[in-house]
Parts: structure tokens; C-alpha cells; sequence
């Protein structure tokens, strides 16, 4: 007899690749591509009998629904924050509560400086300080890009 595998919920599409991952280890239950996020009416269905959860920036956990959810055991959260899960509902249930404090800082860095760059790029080739160059981040060649000196001296004369 072979012992049951832990039901986990996502709450939103996944790449195939990671449903493989996590068929290997549990029943994983997800949304196809074309439906993005579960709806709160379905995912309560679909949670009353998980044993995870895997939420996404989307989702809202309060007492209340934990409430519904006799098995859920931990409720993995891929974001950094936890805003919209409430933390102490899930400690008195026993309910652990996972995020993910490093995600997206290298993504939203970089997007910050690009904006900026946009922002004020006149004003950063008016410097004469910045040599445009091919992006090597991330493997994608053609992306551009100023160096980091440049940058910072945008910032420091931008204010």
C-alpha cells in the first residue's frame, strides 16, 4: 500500500516545467494558461481538502478562509511580502507561512534604472559620461544599457 501524495493547490498558472517538478512530489491541482488566477469561490473548493498551498500576489488568506481548509499545513507564498495573508490566523491553526524575502530584486532594480535612464537620457548624454553598450545581463545581447558611473551621475544631478 503506498502512502498518499500531499494535495497542493496552486492559485495561478504555472509553467509546465514546474507542474512536472511538483507532480514528482505531490498531487499538484492548477489553473490552465488561459485561466491565470484561480477565483476565490474555486480555490476555497479546491483548498478544502489541500494540504498546501501555493499563493500567488493575487490571492488573500484570512481566518476565514483558512476556516475551510481542515488539512492545509502550509500555505507557500511566491512573493516577498505577506500583506494580504493573515499570519497570525495561520500560527493559531498551525498553518506554516512561507514567502520568498529575495524575489524579484535584481528584476526590479534593473527596471528602476531603466526607467530612470529613459527618463533622462538626454540629460545623461548631455554629460558626456556614458558610453553606450550591448547588455551581456541575463544572455540577452542588443538589450542597451549605460554603466553603472554614468548612472549614479545621472542620479546625483538629476535632483
Amino acid at each position: 500500500m503506498s502512502a498518499r501524495k500531499a494535495r497542493v493547490v496552486v492559485t495561478h498558472w504555472v509553467h509546465p516545467e514546474v507542474g512536472d517538478y511538483l507532480a514528482g512530489f505531490c498531487d499538484a491541482v492548477m489553473p490552465a494558461r488561459d485561466e491565470g488566477v484561480c477565483p476565490k469561490p474555486r480555490l476555497a473548493e479546491l483548498a478544502a481538502d489541500a494540504d498546501g498551498l501555493m499563493a500567488c500576489m493575487a490571492d488573500s488568506i484570512d481566518e476565514a478562509f483558512l476556516a475551510g481548509c481542515r488539512r492545509l499545513r502550509v500555505v507557500s507564498a511566491t512573493l516577498k511580502g505577506y500583506d494580504n495573508f493573515d499570519a497570525e490566523a495561520c500560527t493559531r491553526r498551525g498553518v506554516w507561512l512561507t514567502i520568498v524575502p529575495d524575489t524579484l530584486i535584481a528584476p526590479t532594480g534593473e527596471l528602476a534604472i531603466s526607467l530612470s535612464l529613459s527618463l533622462g537620457d538626454d540629460h545623461v548624454q548631455r554629460l558626456g559620461t556614458c558610453q553606450q553598450m550591448t547588455s551581456e545581463l541575463h544572455g540577452r545581447p542588443g538589450r542597451r544599457y549605460i554603466k553603472a558611473t554614468a548612472t549614479l551621475s545621472w542620479l546625483r544631478h538629476a535632483h
